[in-house]
């Protein structure tokens, strides 16, 4: 089966949104991040001038229980794996299968987990850059 539908839609999205400004910023744990918003807020109109919708599929989830946080308040870890299924009005598809990781005391660790899987598919798959770079900033780099 053709892809060509499917590769120009993925590269129009690409050359629409082709860097998204870190804006969140988490204060307690102090890094920035490109925030689900400022994400959805940019691709999905995107896609959907490209003729992409991104459905998910599938979903499970394993929550074991995480060290306390620094109030020794119990936390647990959702591990979450999703399917999604990107298509292009032409019929075209492209399947995926993703994971992702939330900690939270109360009832947001699949939330969490969820936002993160969401937030790194759409981000890989149109190679939206943040400024985000592990490597770039390091102790070996800062010596």
């Amino acid at each position: 089966m053709s892809t060509a539908n499917l590769a120009t839609a993925i590269c129009q999205v690409m050359a629409a949104v082709r860097y998204i400004p870190e804006t969140g910023e988490n204060k307690f744990h102090k890094y920035k991040y490109a925030s689900d918003e400022d994400l959805l807020g940019a691709l999905q109109p995107a896609m959907a001038a490209a003729g992409l919708a991104l459905v998910p599929t599938s979903a499970r989830q394993v929550i074991v229980e995480h060290s306390p946080d620094q109030k020794s308040k119990a936390q647990w870890r959702t591990e979450l794996e999703a399917g999604y299924v990107l298509i292009h009005t032409s019929g075209e598809s492209l399947p995926s299968q993703w994971a992702g990781v939330g900690i939270d005391g109360e009832d947001k660790g699949t939330y969490k987990a969820m936002t993160g899987v969401l937030k790194y598919l759409l981000r890989h798959l149109f190679l939206v850059p943040t400024g985000s770079d592990p490597e770039r900033h390091t102790e070996v780099d800062d010596r």
